[in-house]
């Protein structure tokens, strides 16, 4: 096996140069982005950080100290809202809510907050056009029995805001309103469409038509069996576009029975609240008397909101961004040795260190995006580096309940420096001039 991967990296490899390390550039989740998310983005940053607040490339706080109690509680329960059920799941029964203080560590800290804006900005529009669109629903059923009139003009400001009937005029309207009770106005790709495009609709018991008419009723009854019709049809449309924003959501479920993981089969996060063993760099820092080779690390635990962070990053990342996983290394290995950045020896390896593509993301943020090796700062590492009181040996390295010493010096640096100092509280350099196996 270990040959063959040999091959297909040394093939990849040759259209590169691996002699000088190229510098990576910070991932922009921001660009693209459509209006109505950035839009909810930029919104909650003002909202809880304060005027002036905004989320580019990362959230730029407007006013500092102004994300505090009780903004912060208010904040968790918004984002524990946009979950699938909106509650935090405890099928062991612990009781006495034990994920608050989890989610609350996490908001507090500058890049679990951003993580949790950039979940909400997604979900939140979502959500919110669905449930008015049953909320109207709901209002055209109510005034069937009491105004007939006023379901007909809710039910005329619905079809023609969602594009299905036309505006034009009385006689217009009515005819596509009668041909969509009958079944021949699919409204399939409308609602399609306002998955991405979300709108908020409400109520409104008036309508006139663009030349002034208004709808009149000449027979109740059969104006009655419209309306049915069109509110049986509304609601399996309505109901398919919850299933799918309902899909999109995350289950976040709290069981210190079981793992911490995420599955992406159902956007399914499950936190134990139990630390997590890992290997942390510390330093110090090996050098062979040329160069910097290697960082030392140790054997150290992580708390259970750092294990969330990562959880969420790959619901971000997969469930939400739709990133394509890359478990053999065959885009982001090469990338690395064509960038200088490690080694032909070490790439060989990377999945006995990380176990897929992703995690390598999540926890050291190295992606490899649109032919690029790029660096996504929302990563564990980072979240750990923000904390309170700030950590200085926080970067983990390796996905694997394993112990690995010693981590290449310029992969690190490439990832972490930050104005040309190593956030390791052991800055010492120590000369060792021995072969160093790949892992």
């Amino acid at each position: 096996m270990i040959e063959i991967k040999n091959l297909v990296f040394v093939v990849l490899c040759f259209f590169g140069d691996a002699c000088c390390m190229v510098p990576i550039h910070q991932y922009d989740r921001s660009a693209g982005m459509p209006a109505w998310e950035g839009n909810r983005l930029n919104a909650l940053a003002v909202q809880y950080d304060g005027a002036g607040s905004v989320v580019g490339i990362d959230l730029a706080i407007g006013v500092t100290g102004h994300f505090a109690p009780p903004l912060d509680a208010q904040f968790v329960q918004q984002f524990v809202a946009c979950s699938r059920g909106g509650r935090v799941e405890d099928p062991t029964g612990v009781g006495g809510n034990p994920m608050d203080p989890i989610l609350l560590a996490h908001a507090q800290n500058v890049i679990g907050r951003e993580i949790m804006y950039r979940i909400i900005a997604k979900l939140e529009p979502r959500i919110q056009c669905v449930d008015s669109v049953r909320t109207v629903i709901y209002d055209m059923n109510s005034e069937i029995s009491s105004n007939l009139l006023d379901s007909i003009n809710i039910c005329a400001n619905l079809l023609v805001g969602i594009n299905i009937a036309r505006n034009d005029s009385a006689a217009d309207f009515i005819s596509d309103l009668i041909g969509f009770a009958n079944g021949h106005i699919d409204p399939s790709v409308v609602f399609n469409a306002l998955f991405n495009n979300p709108v908020v609709f409400v109520s409104n018991r008036i309508f006139q038509c663009a030349n002034g008419d208004s709808i009149t009723i000449t027979d109740s009854a059969v104006a009655t069996a419209v309306i049915n019709n069109v509110i049986r049809i509304l609601n399996v449309h309505e109901s398919n576009l919850r299933a799918n924003v309902d899909a999109l959501r995350f289950r976040l479920v709290f069981d210190p029975t079981a793992q911490d993981q995420y599955a992406p089969a159902d956007n399914t996060i499950i936190i134990t609240g139990n630390p997590c063993n890992c290997n942390l760099v510390t330093g110090p820092i090996l050098s062979n008397g040329f160069e910097q080779t290697h960082v030392e690390t140790q054997w150290r635990q992580l708390q259970a909101s750092s294990t969330l962070k990562h959880e969420l990053g790959h619901y971000l990342r997969i469930g939400l961004e739709n990133m394509v996983g890359d478990p053999a290394f065959l885009n982001v290995g090469p990338a690395l040795f064509v960038s200088g950045v490690l080694s032909s020896e070490y790439v060989i390896h990377l999945a006995d260190i990380w176990d897929d593509a992703e995690e390598l993301a999540e926890i050291f943020g190295i992606v490899f995006s649109g032919g690029n090796l790029l660096r996504d700062r929302l990563n564990q590492s980072d979240f750990n580096l923000e904390g309170e009181p700030h950590h200085a040996d926080s970067v983990r390295y390796s996905h694997r309940d394993s112990r690995f010493p010693l981590v290449p010096y310029k992969f690190f640096n490439s990832a972490f420096e930050r104005g040309g100092v190593l956030p390791i509280p052991d800055k010492n350099v120590v000369f060792y001039d021995k072969p160093i196996a790949s892992i």
